[in-house]
């Protein structure tokens, strides 16, 4: 647990970026709720330890976000193992339990899902190995992925023209993503006496797609100033 909270002195730029904000917050207060929390002395103080207090805060809710989708990349993956999703996949099939469940998991984690599953191409010509590289690495890249979420989700904290860049990113990002995915859908779906994915690019560009909405409900649900019952 200790290993994924974060430290305000190792994520300095992360404080700097949200001390701002919580002392605009912060003079709002009542004396009770700054009791509670032992910062009577100085303003300055009062701020640092709500900005504290933030911080373990919101970075508890990451690594639950963390722990929670690797455990669904963990399961799809055994599963996947149990199943022998990697002799089915090079001889083909329709879409199965498998599948729906993969489609899930990268909904919700595209860009780490989209990379780990391309470079496990470059690292293995065999079914078997390829499958195993795929999910070893999109394990390891959940974390640098929702770590980036959370930290463009403070930065857009800074200012309202910020808060619109964010916004005009999500609109451009969930517009091609479903251009991207309408074209991967007309590819799959083209006739061919061999056997094709009809959804294998419809819902991998679906899915970098959908990640700019995953981000944007990350920054809903991290923008609430910290309540002191």
């Amino acid at each position: 647990m200790n290993s994924l909270r974060v430290s305000t002195s190792m994520c300095p730029s992360i404080v700097t970026m949200i001390r701002g904000a919580i002392r605009v917050c912060v003079f709002r207060l009542p004396a009770k709720a700054r009791s509670e929390i032992g910062c009577r002395a100085a303003d300055s103080t009062v701020s640092d330890a709500l900005c504290a207090r933030w911080v373990g805060s919101h970075s508890m809710l990451i690594a639950k976000f963390i722990r929670v989708n690797l455990a669904l990349i963990v399961v799809v993956g055994f599963y996947g193992m149990v199943t022998d999703e990697p002799y089915w996949r090079d001889v083909g099939h329709g879409p199965w339990l498998y599948d729906y469940l993969f489609w899930f998991a990268l909904i919700l984690n595209g860009p780490s899902g989209f990379t780990a599953e391309y470079l496990s191409w470059l690292g293995s010509s065999d079914g078997d190995s390829r499958f195993v590289i795929q999910y070893a690495l999109w394990c390891a890249l959940l974390s640098p992925q929702w770590r980036l979420y959370h930290g463009l989700a403070l930065w857009c904290r800074e200012s309202r023209s910020k808060q619109m860049v964010l916004y005009s990113l999500v609109i451009f990002f969930t517009l091609a993503g479903g251009a991207g995915a309408y074209k991967g859908w007309l590819v799959g779906h083209r006739p061919s006496e061999f056997f094709v994915d009809k959804y294998f690019w419809f819902v991998r560009v679906a899915s970098l797609g959908c990640s700019a909405l995953v981000l944007l409900c990350l920054y809903v649900v991290t923008r609430e100033p910290l309540r002191i019952d």
